[in-house]
């Protein structure tokens, strides 16, 4: 019998006398052991937790005294229920002398692997066939016994493990529960704390100890801390300091020398304790914070610092020499600063900056007159409106990717800007300017994605007409929106903003066109016919796009992806129509903890680009659409008011189309005048929306994500997927000829900028070739004057067999930042 810990390089008898171990592990080793279990036993033991896993390929019929005394010996148990779990004796067992001990104060995480929990808890399908037959074979209450420990254990919070499970969470929780062992009554004496409690207590009652390393004072809301300035002081050798929505009554006497991380969004104060030496410092995260980095760096240096955020701050006028201060800083993270005017000569020095983030700086003036950074990747000054001139670049800069200089005064950029030689995304121009390039920018040989905003000129001869750009000048071009002959003469490029903005039908010609960008164009009237390369539009608050444009753009987008506007589907049940007075129960469905703050947008936008090449990335196999609206075209042929719609597919999993309608509701106003998707707002709204895609009970989902910047008014999101990516996708999990599927859309994260708006999930729509059983449709309709269209969606809903009818129903590239 080969039994194996993390301590134990190889087997080991129950003659040994058991050990105390962190984790216990049950799992069903024919399902399970070479695959997941196995991984989750590797990373638990190079996190340095104490695991036993039992190795052995061939059990008997009875579990050992010695195994249930391991049971009993270990922290924590993880329970790993899979297909085939209570078809073993011995797992059950094990379950049932884990439940035992759950009951004597071990911990117990369950994981259901590719099972959903309903089944263990109710001892369905496989499970409750496994229990028949061992009541079968089995005449006393043992059985039973088993029975009661699976609906207890499926009781038990734990995961559902599906492929413009997260171990990390599993090993939080062991980890947590193992650091409150260690003084259970005495906070103080853990080596970390993050229960906002436990944190208060300890600062509070001045209970801090030098076995502190790392605390986590999160309030759930922003309230005042009654801290002594001192109150750090017995932590000697802390290294992690995080701390949000906590403001100081008094100033802050005291941080210690060993910290690494100093994490403190909201930080109260000018600026750190005059007496701390921050040598060990490698990440200084200070968000929405006081601190002014003239008074902050002219008297420290941080030579390990690699990582700095001041996102935000509103109180940083000039950023200061921080070549001896910080001269080995990778990331420089100033967006949203709206005070900061100038920055010093010496930060074009750094020569060890990767990432560099002014995006938001409106008053921003004065850059550095040369940048000579040759680890710089990342370089962003979107609409930082006053900055007039771009620094020169002496020396080539082969790693500088990104560079965004979008809604910027720059009206012509340096003849170095050829010096650039490994741009791959140039964003460029202003509504308000014409910017000139110089002939020099024909060297950026490796430029794949340009992004104009308004008037861009190009040395002569550059363009032609249909195709763009030569492929002579840009021969890795292609996310192109550079266009010359689809305008009038008076407009050569792409406008936004512009009253007399129009697409002429010749935009069919461009042949290598993926993504159009006409967002807040509000004089637009008209999309024509786009080429067959589009992959993505985006015409958020176009509110003068005409309804007959829209519906045609998105037919488009449907038979580029093959989808049939003739498809019915007579399975749906129907919730058509609600009255204006309806609207006051969608505040109701606004989800108040999605609602974060601006900096904490700009922090989760940035993990979803956790890399360069996310910012490079072209459309591929992504269909977008994001325009004005409130209307779901009714040819898309499952529709409802929820935000979850499931239906039937064949053998294969086919192409679909979903499409979301974002209404935007005041948060402290009436809902009068509201009804329009055409007004707009007084308000900007951000959001990041999720679509989760499941399949036959929940056995795997697809997470598709969107950013939607700039929200004016309602809109609507379109996204296609083709039948060769979900088929690779899901296709070995179609069973037969039927298999079930849901949709359901969730609005992840939100911000307004003045709090006068927020926005909801009002429509949903799904087109896709289904195998729906046949069902009666069902028509609400509520008595209102004010319903828009309402008279004329009956007669189209009565003749349609069925199918759903038109409901009352998006910014830069989803890789540009709100």
């Amino acid at each position: 019998m080969a039994l194996v810990t993390c301590k134990e390089a190889s087997s080991s008898s129950f003659t040994h006398q058991p050990k105390k171990f962190d984790v216990f592990l049950s799992f069903r080793g024919e399902d399970t052991r070479l695959g997941f279990v196995g991984h989750l036993y590797n990373v638990l033991c190079q996190r340095g937790i104490n695991t036993f896993i039992d190795n052995n390929l061939q059990r008997g019929e009875e579990i050992s005294v010695g195994l249930l005394k391991i049971i009993e010996s270990s922290r924590i148990s993880i329970i790993v229920f899979s297909e085939n779990y209570a078809s073993s004796k011995w797992c059950l067992d094990e379950l049932a002398k884990i439940v035992e001990c759950k009951e004597k104060d071990q911990l117990v995480l369950p994981i259901f692997y590719n099972i959903d929990p309903s089944e263990v808890r109710n001892q369905e399908g496989k499970f409750g066939e496994a229990l028949s037959k061992h009541e079968e074979k089995l005449k006393d209450d043992k059985v039973q016994s088993w029975r009661e420990a699976l609906f207890e254990a499926a009781n038990i919070s734990g995961w559902h493990y599906q492929r413009r499970l997260l171990m990390h969470d599993l090993l939080q929780q062991m980890g947590r529960d193992i650091i409150r062992r260690e003084s259970p009554r005495m906070p103080g004496e853990r080596s970390r704390l993050w229960c906002y409690e436990d944190v208060h207590k300890v600062l509070t009652q001045n209970m801090g100890s030098e076995k502190i390393r790392s605390i986590m004072i999160c309030s759930p809301e922003p309230l005042k801390m009654k801290l002594e300035p001192k109150c750090f002081e017995k932590m000697k050798n802390l290294k992690f300091l995080m701390a949000s929505n906590v403001d100081i009554c008094r100033g802050l006497k005291y941080l210690p020398n060993e910290l690494r991380v100093l994490d403190w969004s909201g930080f109260p104060l000018s600026s750190l304790p005059s007496n701390f030496d921050p040598q060990k410092l490698i990440a200084l995260n200070m968000p929405e914070s006081q601190v002014t980095l003239d008074k902050l760096f002219k008297r420290i240096q941080c030579k390990n610092l690699t990582y700095m955020n001041f996102n935000s701050n509103q109180y940083i006028r000039e950023l200061s020499d921080l070549l001896s201060a910080t001269p080995n800083v990778k990331k420089l993270d100033l967006q949203n600063c709206r005070k900061l005017v100038k920055i010093h000569d010496s930060i074009g020095c750094l020569d060890k900056l990767e990432s560099w983030d002014l995006g938001g700086c409106i008053e921003l003036q004065i850059l550095p007159s040369c940048i000579v950074m040759k680890s710089l990747k990342y370089l962003r000054l979107y609409t930082c409106k006053r900055v007039k001139r771009f620094p020169d670049i002496p020396q080539e800069m082969e790693n500088l990717k990104y560079l965004n200089l979008g809604q910027t005064a720059i009206r012509e950029l340096p003849p170095s800007i050829g010096n650039l030689i490994g741009l791959e995304r140039l964003d460029i121009g202003s509504r308000f300017y014409l910017c000139q390039l110089p002939t020099s920018i024909y060297k950026l040989q490796h430029l794949r994605q340009l992004l104009l905003y308004g008037n861009v000129k190009f040395p002569k001869d550059a363009c032609n007409s249909y195709s763009g750009f030569s492929k002579y000048c840009f021969p890795k071009l292609n996310f192109l929106k550079k266009l010359t002959s689809c305008f009038p003469d008076s407009e050569k490029c792409l406008l936004s903003w512009s009253k007399d903005l129009n697409l002429r039908e010749s935009i069919i010609r461009f042949n290598r066109l993926n993504f159009l960008l006409i967002k807040d164009s509000k004089f637009l009237k008209k999309i024509p016919k786009l080429p067959e390369s589009i992959r993505q539009v985006n015409a958020t608050n176009c509110i003068s796009l005409n309804s007959e444009s829209l519906r045609k753009l998105i037919l488009q987008f449907g038979r580029i992806l093959g989808l049939s506007p003739n498809m019915k589907c007579s399975g749906v049940k129907h919730k058509v129509l609600m009255d204006s007075h309806s609207h006051r129960k969608l505040s109701n469905q606004i989800c108040c903890s999605s609602r974060v703050s601006l900096s904490k947008f700009y922090a989760i936008h940035d993990e979803s680009f956790p890399t360069l090449d996310a910012y490079l990335v072209d459309s591929g196999e992504r269909y977008v659409i994001k325009v004005p609206g409130k209307k779901i075209s009714n040819w898309i042929n499952h529709q409802s008011i929820e935000s979850s719609i499931s239906f039937w597919v064949g053998p294969e999993f086919p192409s679909i189309a979903v499409c979301v309608a974002f209404h935007l509701i005041p948060l402290k106003d009436s809902y009068a005048n509201n009804d329009k998707c055409g007004s707009i707002r007084d308000d900007i709204i951000y959001c990041i929306c999720d679509i989760h895609i499941f399949t036959n009970s929940r056995k795997r989902r697809r997470i598709v994500r969107t950013h939607l910047y700039g929200l004016k008014c309602d809109n609507l999101w379109f996204y296609g997927v083709p039948h060769s990516r979900l088929q690779r996708e899901f296709g070995d999990l179609m069973q037969g000829d039927r298999n079930h599927v849901e949709i359901s859309c969730k609005i992840a994260h939100w911000v307004c900028r003045n709090g006068n708006y927020a926005p909801m999930i009002a429509r949903m729509g799904v087109h896709v070739e289904c195998v729906c059983p046949p069902q009666n449709s069902v028509i609400i309709q509520h008595n209102s004057q004010n319903v828009d269209d309402g008279t004329e969606l009956l007669a189209p809903l009565l003749s349609q067999n069925g199918s759903h009818t038109d409901s009352d129903a998006g910014d830069p590239s989803s890789s540009s930042s709100p």
